[in-house]
């Protein structure tokens, strides 16, 4: 049903096959966009800290997702070394608000992009039943 908004806007996003001619070049271009600047300050956690405290106010289960990104781009994250900064006080976000931080680029296998910042829907039903599971206590996300 959500895939069908908007008369199935979304399904622009399905890849069957990754091209990796035009992600390389997808990935160096937003990686010059977008975090050739990337300063981490503390307004990022601002707000997402003012959200879980609301969320954890109302009762509401919050999932903090890292979504998985094609490796090159990735790549470039671990050269900022956010997997050493941002995401460790995500995490320690998420367990003082009592959430749960997700890595899809570490707990999920499906490798298919649409572009370089963003996976196919096609992975979109592994992504979900991790975070299902877990909602349901099935299996709890590490």
């Amino acid at each position: 049903m959500v895939l069908n908004l908007n008369h199935g806007e979304q399904f622009a996003y399905t890849t069957f096959l990754n091209d990796p001619d035009r992600l390389e070049k997808d990935a160096a271009r937003i990686r010059n966009l977008y975090l050739s600047t990337f300063i981490l300050g503390p307004t990022q956690f601002f707000f997402v800290e003012q959200f879980l405290k609301l969320a954890k106010e109302n009762d509401v289960k919050v999932y903090l997702i890292w979504p998985k990104v094609y490796e090159t781009y990735r790549k470039r994250y671990y050269e900022l070394e956010m997997e050493k900064t941002w995401w460790p006080k995500i995490q320690d976000l998420a367990k003082r608000y009592s959430a749960v931080s997700v890595d899809l680029n570490t707990q999920t296998s499906c490798e298919l992009f649409y572009d370089a910042s963003h996976q196919s829907i096609m992975c979109f039903l592994e992504s979900m039943k991790l975070m299902i599971d877990d909602y349901y206590g099935f299996k709890k996300i590490q």
